[in-house]
């Protein structure tokens, strides 16, 4: 089986991939490694930010599932892979540990005053805390 993952995941995912053939192509646009994903069983998809459409699907000739790491999909073109069998899967809770560490930096944030204490630094102010 081959693999294409768009950009790099951790070496545990990787180790579970071990006997499979791995392609990560450390690109967001699928446009620029279709060369590999045309070949390929499986379509991993880290943090997208090109659509993963139609013409780009049915270039796909021995894709058998389009995998999503995280939540939402909404850059898969769903209809175009169900027309052709692919089932697309995601993996909700793979980033709830990146969502806490986020959410408890904006609390820090929040509560220091970061926002306002950068850009007061930025325009030489001495005392910009309230």
């Amino acid at each position: 089986m081959k693999f294409v993952i768009n950009l790099p995941v951790r070496p545990e995912v990787l180790k579970l991939l071990e006997p499979h053939d791995v392609y990560i192509a450390n690109d967001s646009d699928p446009e620029n490694f279709i060369d590999e994903l045309s070949d390929s069983d499986a379509f991993i998809i880290r943090i997208p930010l090109k659509k993963f459409g139609a013409e780009l699907i049915s270039r796909c000739k021995n894709l058998r599932v389009i995998g999503r790491i995280g939540a939402g999909y909404d850059m898969i073109d769903i209809h175009s892979a169900s027309s052709l069998g692919i089932p697309v899967v995601i993996a909700p809770g793979a980033n709830s540990i990146s969502v806490a560490e986020h959410a408890v930096s904006m609390i820090f944030a929040l509560s220091k005053n970061l926002l306002a204490s950068h850009y007061g630094v930025l325009n030489n102010k001495r005392n910009v805390r309230k």
